[in-house]
């Protein structure tokens, strides 16, 4: 908890004295206002607490200031009563004794104010009475017209320099009583001045904050703050909950409950009961009725809170968010379409990380069927969504939002804010756009089960196999023969795997018509590597297995190999 530190800037003016409504109490007859504040405001606190009083000075002016004429004593040129004489350090040096003040009092020079350098200088001299975490009680009572409005922009500033406070803007409202000629002629007891509280100007400054955080950043949490603490009441704390709750998931791109939707219900529902039933600062309820007019496109439980919540990132800028939102969209909706092909062994976070692939890997993987894991575990099902027109369609537009997106998350610089807005920020709208036209395009079914393929890459073809091993490989599906390349035997690893790489796209290419399996047989450092790049598309590799049998007629000893049955590459 910091210091409690008043603020009072003393005026010039030969000061009637009067009496001041100060918390519905009246005062004793009192020549300046500080007397009035101090007393009431400051009298609990501690020697750690600070009492400032701001004054013009001759050795800062060049001429008489408000420290010669108001705070010391026998000041006015001119004074009318006896009691003018006296200055405010005199009697409050008397409020010290006659209250036990411990709160030190301080007098501050500070320059006339007559210039814009001046005007700085008062800013320099007052911050740097400032310490963190002080709460500020202002009198704005005396001071110079220009100085309210310095002092408020000030006090903001310390509030997020030094995370100051302003507790209360207080003004002494002698002029309602009229021409201070005029107030000589009556009697003290009916001098009588209301002290008015003006916190609400720095309340409006911060309103302005929440107004421009909204338009500007589509930022809400501190507006939540604001609200819950206009007056405590249980509703606006609740509201206050509600808004920050839509300010935590759109920062989080928490979709399911974007989705659901029940922040904005709850939000919508205690506005309303709000506006009725509790007082809010007509700045807050402007603030709240843009947000409620922001918010219209959000509705309970429906895609179209998050294609709501896109829009809203999109419209404030909110770029490190509008990428990744937009682009875990699209995956969430179309594995919530595709949900009922999920496969058992799959959650549905799984069955999502099964469907990217799918939309963001490069276009020559995705034509080549080049796929890793998770779609190599299911081929079958990975080959048909693939021919989908909501996967085909979004594909470009969602690689684009992948491109941004990186650059983003990486910091590697390869675009401007710039580009981002002109080029790829009307991608968002795009995909959004492209998956709504597409996605009921068609009726989602189990696909039919794809045709056995038994391709033979070896240095036997299929037409010089034994029945049993013919038979073996027809029940696996049609054999198609591929011809076993020559690999010379000074080839370089370089060079095997290139080889490799390019069967491996042939025959995955296969794969769109046939479920294949592939008979490999042959020099063991090319087998070795297709089978590799095969297993890791999810495409099934055997090895045929014999049994050899030694025969001898008239003495000759002759080998012959018997088919025993296929084995799987493991």
């Amino acid at each position: 908890m910091g210091r409690k530190v008043f603020i009072s800037f003393l005026g010039t003016n030969n000061y009637v004295e009067c009496k001041y409504l100060f918390d519905g109490k009246e005062s004793c007859p009192v020549r300046f206002v500080q007397e009035v504040l101090i007393e009431n405001l400051c009298r609990e606190w501690t020697e750690d607490d600070k009492i400032l009083i701001f004054c013009t000075s001759q050795e800062k002016t060049g001429v008489k200031g408000s420290k010669e004429i108001n705070w010391e004593d026998n000041g006015q040129d001119k004074p009318l009563e006896e009691i003018e004489k006296i200055g405010l350090k005199h009697r409050l040096d008397d409020l010290v004794a006659r209250i036990h003040l411990r709160a030190s009092i301080e007098e501050v020079d500070i320059e006339a104010g007559f210039s814009e350098s001046e005007v700085w200088g008062i800013f320099d001299t007052v911050y740097a009475k400032l310490e963190r975490d002080d709460q500020i009680y202002f009198d704005v009572t005396h001071a110079f017209r220009s100085i309210p409005l310095l002092s408020v922009v000030l006090f903001n500033f310390s509030k997020f320099m030094l995370g100051t406070q302003v507790m209360s803007i207080l003004y002494g409202a002698f002029e309602k009583l009229g021409p201070a000629f005029l107030v000589r002629k009556m009697s003290v007891e009916q001098r009588l001045s209301p002290v008015l509280d003006l916190s609400n100007i720095v309340r409006l400054q911060e309103y302005n904050q929440f107004a421009s955080s909204l338009r500007e950043f589509g930022k809400v949490a501190a507006l939540g703050d604001a609200v819950a603490g206009v007056c405590g009441g249980q509703v606006l704390k609740q509201l206050s909950k509600s808004i920050k709750d839509m300010d935590g998931l759109i920062q989080t791109i928490n979709l399911k409950e974007i989705k659901k939707g029940q922040f904005i219900k709850k939000f919508r529902e205690q506005l309303q009961v709000a506006k009725r039933r509790e007082r809010l600062p007509k700045p807050i309820l402007q603030i709240l009725k843009q947000l409620e007019q922001e918010t219209q496109g959000f509705q309970t439980d429906s895609f179209a809170n998050i294609e709501a919540a896109i829009r809203w990132t999109v419209s404030h800028d909110m770029l490190m968010h509008s990428f990744p939102l937009t682009q875990e969209y699209i995956v969430y909706r179309i594995a919530d379409k595709l949900s009922d092909l999920k496969p058992e062994s799959m959650d549905m976070k799984a069955f999502r990380q099964f469907v990217a692939p799918l939309l963001g890997m490069p276009d020559k993987s995705f034509r080549s069927r080049q796929w890793g894991y998770p779609l190599n575990a299911y081929p079958r099902l990975a080959s048909y969504f693939a021919t989908l027109p909501m996967i085909t369609a979004l594909r470009p537009s969602y690689n684009q939002l992948t491109s941004a997106r990186n650059s983003l998350a990486h910091a590697n610089g390869s675009y401007t804010f710039t580009d981002l807005k002109e080029k790829y920020i009307p991608q968002i709208e795009e995909s959004v756009k492209v998956l709504n036209a597409t996605i009921d395009l068609v009726e989602i079914k189990m696909p039919q089960p794809l045709s056995g393929l038994f391709v033979n890459l070896s240095n036997h073809p299929s037409s010089a196999w034994g029945d049993r091993q013919r038979e073996a490989a027809e029940a696996i599906g049609e054999i198609r023969d591929l011809d076993f390349p020559q690999i010379a035997p000074d080839a370089s690893e370089e060079e095997v795997q290139g080889l490799a790489a390019e069967y491996a796209c042939s025959i995955g290419e296969l794969t769109t018509e046939a479920e294949v399996t592939v008979h490999v047989m042959g020099e063991m450092t090319f087998v070795y590597t297709l089978v590799s790049m095969l297993r890791g598309r999810g495409i099934r590799c055997v090895a045929s297995t014999t049994q050899r049998k030694v025969e001898e007629h008239d003495g000759v000893k002759t080998s012959v190999f018997a088919f025993v049955g296929f084995r799987e590459y493991s």
